[in-house]
């Protein structure tokens, strides 16, 4: 035998191997009945003589990622995949977080498989000020309190007290 008949035989040893590991022994029998081919004790001695084969459908849906198909098993363990639905891709939920005086707003999605980002970022508002003026007395200063509706406040512009301003009075005797 030459070295290229060696290597030709040892190829089709392989392909029956993998055609044995990817079908059922019926299959393979109808294959070789087709070709006109025998192997003697192909199915003989498995307990599959005259099986009908009864299979179990199990489905698996698909998921955000993952395509969805239909399994279908023998008890003989025969067994094959078909009906393959496309993954559904993600479907995301939006969050809206929206921006306070001191920061940013942005937009979380998120996927019920637990997949999420943050997008559509937006600037911080900045603080939004009241300001209420105290007034001097004469004995203490008077100033301007601003206050943000968050909460954050400063006092600033603060204007010295008046002093007192006496008047005289003349109470006759």
């Amino acid at each position: 035998m030459t070295k290229m008949s060696t290597t030709i035989c040892k190829l089709l040893v392989l392909l029956l191997i993998i055609t044995v590991s990817l079908c059922s022994c019926a299959q393979i029998t109808g294959i070789l009945e087709k070709l006109n081919v025998s192997i003697p004790g192909l199915g003989e001695g498995t307990g599959n003589e005259g099986h009908t084969h009864s299979y179990a459908q199990v489905e698996t849906a698909p998921t955000c990622l993952g395509e969805g198909y239909t399994t279908y098993t023998c008890a003989c363990g025969d067994s094959y995949v078909t009906d393959k639905v496309a993954a559904t891709g993600h479907s995301y939920r939006a969050v809206v977080t929206p921006p306070t005086c001191s920061g940013e707003g942005y937009t979380t999605y998120t996927c019920a498989c637990g997949d999420s980002y943050i997008a559509d970022k937006v600037a911080a508002t900045g603080h939004s000020y009241r300001a209420v003026v105290t007034p001097p007395t004469c004995s203490g200063e008077g100033y301007t309190t601003y206050t943000c509706a968050c909460g954050d406040s400063y006092i600033a512009d603060k204007v010295a007290a008046t002093g007192h301003s006496y008047r005289a009075v003349v109470t006759p005797p």
